[in-house]
């Protein structure tokens, strides 16, 4: 019995990882804003009047644009991460749990202890 919610328990968690996994893909390329910030390029194109502060803006987005290229590629990667970790488990779970016991109605101990007619007719 204690094999079975095991195994149950980790089918149950490949699963969520394998969904988990497939959300935060298709999050990546979403562009959002809020608390956690922006993922829109910044423009490089700036120019000013001084040559100083041109180069410092466009020094600037290009930091802010590899910053989202970063984000964007640690969320496609953790996606992967999931989806291949939570694949792994439900394979090994399947693997090694017996599917049969596990989608298995327990039977209690008063119909083990039951004997069922004989339907032999020699006795």
């Amino acid at each position: 019995m204690k094999k079975k919610v095991i195994s149950l328990i980790l089918l149950a968690l490949g699963l969520i990882m394998v969904i988990a996994g497939i959300y935060i893909l298709a999050q990546a390329g979403t562009t959002h804003t809020g608390t956690s910030g922006g993922i829109c390029r910044a423009s490089t194109s700036i120019q000013f009047g001084a040559d100083f502060y041109t180069t410092s803006a466009q020094a600037t987005a290009l930091a802010a644009n590899a910053a989202i290229d970063l984000y964007k590629l640690v969320s496609i990667v953790t996606g992967f991460f999931f989806i291949f970790i939570g694949g792994i488990d439900i394979c090994l779970t399947v693997l090694f749990a017996d599917l049969k016991e596990l989608f298995q109605k327990p039977v209690t101990t008063q119909e083990a202890t039951t004997e069922e007619p004989s339907t032999n007719p020699t006795e």
